[in-house]
């Protein structure tokens, strides 16, 4: 995430995805999220604190990410050996108590479904 950070010049958002293969979309969730996700200059988005949503003690931020916005994903799989990128874009912030509280779902650039095709696993 700092390395991310340090290229792009804003907060990296660590995520546990959920994939949406009917909608193409990416569904990034996680209890922690910046609240100044164009950086610590720029305007601070919206954000309510909850419980944490895993066993609903403390306090955990919801932040509300802005639509429209590209995406890109970075993942590195060590055991492999390689990096893997994917773009998308923003499309609203998902309200729903189940799972992590800070929600944002992303259009996928390209089909999702290429993703799980045989000839790209290893």
């Amino acid at each position: 995430m700092l390395l991310a950070t340090y290229m792009a010049r804003r907060p990296g958002f660590i995520s546990d995805p959920v994939i949406d293969t009917a909608r193409n979309q990416i569904i990034y969730a996680h209890c922690v999220a910046p609240n100044r996700v164009f950086g610590p200059q720029g305007p601070a988005n919206p954000y309510r604190i909850r419980s944490h949503a895993e066993d609903r003690k403390g306090a955990a931020v919801q932040s509300l990410l802005p639509k429209g916005e590209l995406l890109t994903s970075i993942e590195f799989n060590c055991e492999r050996r390689e990096i893997v990128l994917h773009q998308a874009v923003s499309v609203g912030n998902i309200e729903e108590d189940k799972a992590c509280r800070t929600k944002l779902a992303a259009e996928v650039k390209d089909d999702i479904n290429k993703r799980f095709s045989e000839k790209n696993k290893k």
